[in-house]
């Protein structure tokens, strides 16, 4: 990549300092993660490359897996997809699917949870975006957010309100 980069305007997939470094017309780099903390060193910050990440792209993705280990909690969502191992014979129980109805599981009802989601980037705004349409979604009070979407005060704790937490670091 640093060989590439002496010659290119956009490099698409890496960002290290020699990278930086070797290209001087070098005015894009595009990574392939959603953070890009990683990428924030020296030469890249007085440089003025422009440095673009895939969050926008990942959040959908990673916000239906969110909602799909919240059902999992609160419905044992993924212990009911199970195929049987073998094929049921006649007058085998053929009900699997059902089984952990039987087995005490109590599903929660999401309708009037609370969702508080930590980290409001791509990924953390698209699995709040999917919270407003399935749980209450309230900002508390006080919360003030950074451009980064940091939580840099609040007037009163929001963990202890919320039924679910979303801790979302890229």
């Amino acid at each position: 990549a640093t060989k590439a980069a002496v010659d290119a305007d956009a490099v698409i997939g890496f960002c290290t300092p020699e990278v930086v470094n070797a290209g001087k017309k070098l005015r894009w780099i595009q990574v392939a993660s959603a953070g890009v903390e990683k990428d924030l060193f020296p030469e890249l910050i007085k440089s003025d490359i422009v440095l673009t990440n895939t969050q926008r792209i990942y959040g959908p993705q990673v916000a239906d897996q969110a909602f799909v280990l919240l059902l999992q909690l609160t419905r044992g969502a993924l212990t009911t997809n199970k195929a049987p191992a073998q094929k049921p014979t006649a007058g085998q129980e053929t009900t699997h699917f059902w089984d952990w109805l039987k087995q005490g599981v109590n599903p929660v009802e999401l309708r009037g949870k609370t969702m508080l989601v930590i980290g409001l980037g791509g990924v953390g705004s698209a699995i709040a975006q999917r919270g407003k349409g399935a749980l209450r979604y309230r900002r508390p009070r006080g919360v003030v957010h950074d451009v980064h979407g940091r939580v840099r005060a609040s007037g009163r704790p929001a963990i202890p309100a919320a039924s679910a937490v979303v801790l979302q670091a890229s």
